[in-house]
């Protein structure tokens, strides 16, 4: 009798990767985000926490010229700003921004008040998106910031 020939092994089919995953990958480490801290210790713990999350080039700015520097580099995609100033002070600086750059890249403000008129005010001066200070460094700030930043 011939022998019985082994069934053909089964092809290993990688898994489909979904498109917007790859694009958003790249997008992550394409883009920079660039970080204005209250301090440099928060600003290394949420550097810390970005390259966790796959995002490639990150920039703590230490101080408003710092800051405005940073934001002349090519491929901006996202600004996190949490200077420990008033909020005021904050969207002033929002506005300041938007008056001096070619494009202010989508922008992620702390605050410690986030009522009606401080929202409205927040928009009008170009933030994207607010946080409550004190804010954790967790899947939701994760969820939101990556929100953010893949629509910029």
């Amino acid at each position: 009798p011939e022998p019985v020939p082994d069934p053909a092994p089964e092809a290993a089919v990688a898994p489909e990767e979904n498109p917007e995953a790859g694009l958003a990958r790249l997008k992550k480490r394409s883009r920079a985000v660039v970080l204005l801290p209250a301090d440099l210790d928060q600003g290394g713990r949420m550097r810390s926490f970005l390259l966790e999350r796959g995002y490639a080039r990150i920039m703590i700015a230490a101080g408003l010229d710092h800051l405005r520097t940073c934001l002349q580099q090519p491929n901006v995609g996202l600004l996190f700003l949490d200077g420990g100033l008033p909020v005021q002070a904050s969207i002033a600086l929002l506005h300041d921004l938007e008056g001096s750059l070619q494009a202010l890249p989508p922008t992620v403000l702390a605050a410690e008040d986030v009522s009606q008129p401080v929202v409205l005010a927040a928009i009008q001066a170009g933030a994207s998106q607010l946080v409550v200070k004190p804010y954790e460094l967790d899947e939701d700030l994760a969820q939101m910031l990556d929100q953010v930043f893949l629509q910029g």
